[in-house]
């Protein structure tokens, strides 16, 4: 429902937080005038109606790039009943400020089992049975994992809820055990990606969050390893910093991938200093559908600021 109070509003308007669940539905306004959705993600949507395509999604931050992931995570659940969808936050599982591509690689195999699992999807024995093996090897010398062996979805889910984004050590344990097997890791995700398809589905794995990861770590994991983030075999949307983007390195980065779209932030002013009465008109209008009728705050929009008038 529209915000009662100003306590609404704000929290709303966090930058710290993106639009979705019955916010999305609520609040969600078109970037453009009189069109549906941005040329950007319509872009995007084309794009992922080719096989298995590996896109780079950027933008500046607060631009949107998450809350238009989640609608897209959205529309297409609607659009395409078969296609699986993985959309995982890596600030969720993983620490941005010590991202390797091996962590991005083994946290996309823990969510595609597990999205896999939720829906009901069946996943041939012999594999579940390679992917407890892996597993096992990669994290024998994680005390606690070695400990509780309780199964494979419930020790993914200790090892990656907390554990592998909060204890430096933890990672450092199961990266040295998991960059000489990432390429069986790979062979393991693609046969879960099989498994998906002969349940009638097409995989798309949407990973937001590492556009958060600083220039440095950006620049080593699409550079250093772009060619190895583009080898499972399924859509995927990885998100990338923009900085990594205006690098010099970037023109390498592109060839490990088939598109990048930018998400272009909404102009309020024009190059000649104007106002754009365009890009404005979708802040007033935001502020005013945000807002209940019968509440007594007005909403004013100066740029891409806000202040409220209660």
């Amino acid at each position: 429902m529209q915000a009662q109070t100003l306590k609404d509003a704000i929290r709303v308007f966090d930058p710290r937080k993106t639009l979705d669940g019955e916010d999305l539905n609520e609040y969600h306004t078109d970037r453009i005038p009189n069109k549906k959705e941005d040329p950007a993600i319509t872009k995007l949507k084309t794009q992922l109606d080719a096989d298995a395509q590996k896109i780079l999604f950027s933008g500046h931050r607060g631009c949107g790039k998450s809350t238009e992931l989640n609608k897209l995570a959205l529309d297409l659940e609607k659009e395409r009943r078969d296609l699986l969808i993985v959309k995982y936050n890596v600030t969720d599982v993983l620490d941005v400020f010590d991202l390797d591509y091996s962590d991005v690689l083994f946290s996309l195999a823990y969510q595609l089992y597990h999205r896999a699992e939720t829906i009901g999807v069946t996943i041939d024995k012999a594999v579940v049975n390679a992917i407890e093996e892996f597993v096992g090897d990669v994290t024998r010398d994680v005390e606690e994992i070695k400990e509780n062996r309780v199964g494979l979805g419930v020790t993914l889910q200790n090892l990656f809820v907390g554990k592998y984004q909060q204890e430096r050590l933890t990672r450092e344990t199961v990266r040295k055990q998991l960059k000489p097997r990432i390429s069986r890791l790979i062979e393991l995700i693609n046969s879960m990606v099989v498994q998906v398809k002969l349940a009638g589905y097409d995989a798309l794995i949407i990973i937001d969050g590492i556009d958060n990861s600083p220039l440095d770590i950006g620049k080593n994991l699409y550079y250093g390893f772009g060619q190895v983030l583009s080898k499972p075999d399924c859509a995927i949307i990885y998100t990338i910093p923009i900085s990594v983007v205006y690098s010099s390195e970037f023109t390498v980065i592109q060839q490990s991938f088939d598109k990048t779209v930018i998400l272009p932030n909404i102009t309020v002013t024009n190059q000649n200093g104007t106002q754009s009465e365009d890009g404005v008109s979708i802040f007033s209008s935001n502020s005013r559908s945000l807002l209940a009728p019968s509440s007594k705050m007005s909403c004013n929009y100066t740029a891409s600021r806000y202040r409220f008038v209660v």
